[in-house]
This record gives structure tokens, sequence and C-alpha cells, in this order.
């Protein structure tokens, strides 16, 4: 890798695996709905549902955002800024939902990623940059879903196995070409907070990397 690349590749990467892999129990076939598809992870999650073989459904906020996730992967794409998520999800699936929901979001749009799951759906909590998921648990008992914490934090403590499967993993599909981390933007040190502001504002697609010397 590059060092650029190396150096926005093993948070966002390896969350997004242990996550999509461990709590979320993927299986090829299966349809992936992924929030924040452009963003540091949501991009990492299009293109770790593609290598593991399911149907990928991308949500993001501008039609630029679409863009970038189908072309890392992204079977489908959900403008949720446009269009009603659940009601596309549930066209794009034939009325079977989703079954698992990637979403580092949270706020509002957790509960319209709820209602397109399907029956045994997951329910992927990785973050909440637009406020903390409200999960009602009736909702969760009428179709069998699960609402699953995703945290990369205690892996290394709690299950080395498992983290050490999913960087073998991440790097076997780097290799044979099937994970290209996207850097939108590369700024050195002294722009630091310029890069931070990026991530902010919500300009960033995939990562930012800041630069220390040549």
């Amino acid at each position: 890798m590059s060092f650029d690349e190396a150096g926005g590749f093993p948070i966002a990467y390896i969350s997004s695996d242990v996550a999509i892999r461990w709590q979320g129990r993927l299986e090829a076939g299966e349809t992936l709905l992924v929030l924040g598809a452009a963003g540091g992870v949501g991009l990492t999650a299009v293109e770790i549902g593609r290598a593991m073989g399911a149907r990928v459904i991308a949500g993001a906020s501008t039609a630029e955002k679409l863009a970038v996730a189908r072309e890392h992967g992204a079977d489908d794409g959900i403008n949720y800024t446009t269009e009603n998520l659940t009601e596309r999800v549930m066209a794009l699936t034939g009325d079977r939902g989703a079954d698992v929901c990637f979403d580092p979001i949270g706020g509002e749009l957790a509960d319209a990623a709820l209602s397109s799951l399907g029956w045994g759906g997951r329910m992927l909590l990785v973050g909440f940059v637009g406020g903390v998921q409200q999960i009602p648990a009736n909702r969760l008992l009428v179709k069998n879903r699960a609402a699953l914490g995703c945290s990369l934090r205690h892996y290394r403590l709690n299950a080395p196995d498992k983290l050490r499967a999913s960087v073998q993993a991440l790097i076997g599909w780097y290799a044979a070409g099937k994970l290209k981390p996207h850097v939108s933007h590369r700024l050195p040190l002294e722009r630091a907070v310029e890069a931070i502001r990026l991530l902010t504002d919500r300009k960033a697609l995939g990562k930012v990397v800041v630069t220390i010397g040549s």
C-alpha cells in the first residue's frame, strides 16, 4: 500500500469488517443496506459487502456520494434526502427488506432503516453522528430482528482470533484488488484543522489523510 492508503486503511476497514462479519453475520446472496455509504466507514462497508458476495444498497445524501458508492461496488443507490428510504428499499427488494443494515448515522434515519429490514434483519449500530438511535423493542420482536452494537475497541482483548481473521481477510481482498481505499483529500499537517472541518462539514468522501513531511 501507499502511505496514504495505509493511513486510511486500518481503523475504517477493520471496524466495518468486524461489524458485518461477526455481528451482522452477512452471508453471500443477502442484501446489505449501508447508510452514509460514501463516508469513512460507510464506503469500506460497501466494498466489504461486495467482497462477501452480498447485494449492496447504498444510502447517501447526495448524487455525488452515491456515484462514489457505485464506483466502489454498490448495486443500487438511495438518496435519502429526496427519496423515502423504507419505500425504496422495499421496492428494490420486492418487499422482502434488507437482511443487514450498517448504520453509522443514527438519528431519525435509523427509524426508516429499521422499517426497511425484513424478517430476521440485523441492525448494526456503528455510530450516531445524527443522534443516538432509539430502537423500539416491539419492532425487533415482531419481525425477529436484532439491533447490535458494533465497536472495534475491545476486540483485541476479547476476541483476538476474530480480529486476526478479519485483518487477514481484508489484506487478502486488498491484494486481490477488491478493496480500493478512497482518499478524497490529502492535506499537510499544518492544514489539519481544515482536514477536520472537511469531516464536520460532511464534505469528505472516503478518507481524509493528513501527511507529515515529504
